[in-house]
């Protein structure tokens, strides 16, 4: 079918008319970060419902979060964040905002890089948001490791940062970088398989589904992000705490890095040291996405 992968981030009511009157979809699929009602409003989703209500409106799976808006959304929308729906997918669809489209991804940036011209040795794409965040880069950082970051919110740190980046920008720095500091939680969900979020997710996720009468899925849905998919993309070895579900998407040490909170800087520095290693981490990630 002809899928229109929608390059924008924030989607109000008005926005969306546009969108529809110029690609007429019959379909919108919401992909990425649309859990929140920043990016794509909840009068859009009711628009679409009342004034287009032949478009399919569907939502990307395996979204780990419920709230309040998603469960109003699901008034709106054809198909949720639960596994057991199956898509009655249409022939004319477009999908916002971009996720992992390969082939988009390969057409801006085919350029494959030796490890000599590669710019950075290690990157991070995200915004400042938490303690968490800020405290592993400043380790790594305060290490002696080159770090560079892309998101708002860090103007004020010693390492190199730069404005926030699109997806397929992302892709371009991945492809650019030795390799990808992926998202990083605290040492809970190494000894316990998953972080504290995921934890207070499932028992809140069985919760809603003894109400609702459907099937929990939640124990098989571990974290993942535009990081882990793109930079394994991009052939980039991606540094990531260990969490419940990775071995599902990527193999550790054979095509991630499994580090914690101690052992992250040595970890890097081997990687960095080793090209062979890292290059054949890369390699795997790519066939395994």
């Amino acid at each position: 079918k002809k899928v229109i992968p929608i390059q924008v981030r924030w989607i109000n009511p008005i926005q969306m008319k546009c969108l529809i009157w110029r690609y007429k979809p019959d379909q919108i699929h919401y992909g990425e970060s649309t859990k929140s009602n920043k990016l794509v409003t909840l009068p859009t989703y009711k628009m679409i419902s009342k004034k287009y209500p032949y478009i399919y409106q569907t939502v990307l799976y395996g979204d780990p979060y419920i709230s309040s808006f998603l469960n109003e959304r699901e008034k709106y929308v054809n198909a949720a964040t639960r596994a057991h729906i199956i898509h009655d997918n249409k022939k004319h669809c477009f999908w916002h905002p971009l996720t992992l489209h390969t082939n988009l991804l390969d057409q801006y940036f085919p350029d494959n890089l030796t490890w000599d011209n590669k710019i950075y040795d290690i990157v991070f794409t995200g915004a400042n948001r938490d303690k968490t965040r800020s405290d592993i880069l400043l380790k790594l950082h305060n290490s002696g490791l080159n770090i560079c970051v892309w998101g708002s919110g860090w103007e004020k740190f010693p390492f190199k940062s730069f404005p926030q980046c699109t997806i397929q920008e992302s892709f371009k720095i991945y492809k650019q970088s030795k390799c990808v500091l992926n998202e990083i939680f605290d040492d809970y969900c190494l000894y316990n398989g998953f972080n504290k979020c995921e934890k207070n997710y499932k028992e809140n996720y069985h919760n809603w589904c003894k109400n609702n009468n459907c099937p929990g899925f939640a124990p098989k849905v571990g974290y993942t992000s535009n990081r882990l998919l793109i930079g394994a993309y991009a052939k980039a070895p991606v540094i990531t705490y260990h969490n419940s579900g990775l071995e599902h998407i990527l193999t550790p040490h054979k095509s991630c890095v499994i580090v914690n909170k101690d052992n992250i800087v040595d970890k890097i520095k081997e990687l960095l040291s080793d090209q062979k290693r890292a290059e054949e981490i890369g390699e795997n990630a790519r066939k395994e996405v």
